[in-house]
């Protein structure tokens, strides 16, 4: 497939291709220097059996959730939106640990073990929602005291945790690494781009409204 897949200009591939097949990622490089290559990863989940997934960077990503950074429901038990998916408490609210949340500790983890290496040119964030509202009928309770967020005050919280992970990325991936996601356009002052799912979703109007004002009012390069 690399022959095929290295004609794109942009491939989003899963990270853990850098465990079990970095030398694709070099002969994609070899056979289009200009394609860009950006790692996939969701910033607010993991899959439930990443602890078990020895030598991967899925396994790496478990470990640095500390356990009060899951996120739960009003009664204490886990919030999971996509099936075994366990999701991750990225709200300002989640205690920290040695002086760090969650958005401290993930662009590290893009940084260190990521764009260090050398075969990205960047990192694509899935799930980096603007709204999630659609989340109230699991009743998360981000800051512990027993009562569901109510979905206004769930999304205020959930968008400042979420531009924290981007700020901090930015930071330290520095301004030549690609950001992208599919957040929206509220995130424009930390992406590059971003990704609609389902095109046009609102409309053919809309949605190249959306693409304007993104690739206008986002980090350059725009993609």
């Amino acid at each position: 497939e690399v022959a095929e897949l290295a004609k794109w200009d942009i491939l989003i591939i899963d990270m853990d291709v850098q465990t079990y097949s970095p030398q694709y990622l070099i002969k994609l490089k070899q056979l289009n220097p200009n394609i860009i290559l950006l790692a996939y990863l969701a910033p607010e989940e993991v899959r439930g059996d990443s602890g078990s997934l020895t030598g991967t960077l899925r396994q790496k990503f478990y470990n640095r959730i500390q356990p009060n950074w899951w996120l739960k429901n009003d009664t204490g038990g886990q919030v999971a939106w996509w099936g075994p998916n366990p999701m991750i408490n990225i709200t300002p609210d989640a205690p920290t640990v040695a002086g760090k949340r969650w958005a401290d500790v993930l662009p590290e983890f893009v940084q260190n073990e990521l764009m260090l290496t050398g075969y990205w040119d960047g990192v694509f964030y899935d799930n980096c929602w603007d709204d999630v509202g659609f989340l109230a009928s699991l009743k998360p309770d981000t800051n512990g005291d027993g009562t569901a967020e109510h979905y206004v005050d769930l999304t205020n919280k959930w968008r400042a945790g979420m531009m924290q992970i981007l700020d901090n990325t930015r930071k330290l991936i520095g301004p030549d690494k690609i950001i992208m996601g599919n957040g929206g356009e509220y995130y424009n002052k930390y992406v590059n781009g971003t990704l609609y799912e389902s095109f046009p979703v609102r409309g053919w109007a809309q949605t190249l409204d959306k693409y304007k004002f993104i690739t206008q009012n986002g980090v350059n390069p725009p993609i």
